[in-house]
């Protein structure tokens, strides 16, 4: 991320914001220097769910509508356990209706998970 975040910088500053970033750098996806700055970048204005880093959730900590929180236990792209996430964004809610569902064997698409999806927002919605 190091490599590719200093690259994404080098070509933004080079007037190049919307040039690929190779695979050599950025082998998950394909992004444009920008957008990598954007959803990777802890100073970035779309990080609003900053529970990877030290930067205060402004924005999250702005809502205040009812929120249900879903992760999926096995998501093969968290870079830590859904439990731990789920308490982040549970310290970090000022929602009076805040809740939270982990869902078991899910992976990141959450393929098979959609009972126990329906289910939690059932059991959310019918708590609100």
């Amino acid at each position: 991320m190091k490599r590719a975040t200093t690259l994404a910088r080098r070509l933004v500053k080079a007037g190049k914001p919307h040039e690929l970033l190779p695979r050599s750098v950025s082998p998950i996806m394909l992004l444009d220097a920008q957008r990598y700055l954007s959803l990777y970048t802890p100073e970035s204005a779309e990080e609003i769910f900053s529970y990877a880093h030290d930067k205060e959730p402004k924005t999250y900590k702005a809502v205040r509508l009812p929120v249900l929180t879903v992760f999926a236990a096995k998501d093969e792209y968290a870079d830590e356990p859904a439990a731990s996430i789920a308490k982040w964004f549970a310290d970090n809610s000022r929602s009076k209706r805040f809740a939270s569902a982990i869902i078991p064997r899910a992976t990141h698409n959450f393929r098979g998970g959609g009972e126990r999806i329906a289910n939690a927002v059932r059991d959310w919605m019918g708590a609100l």
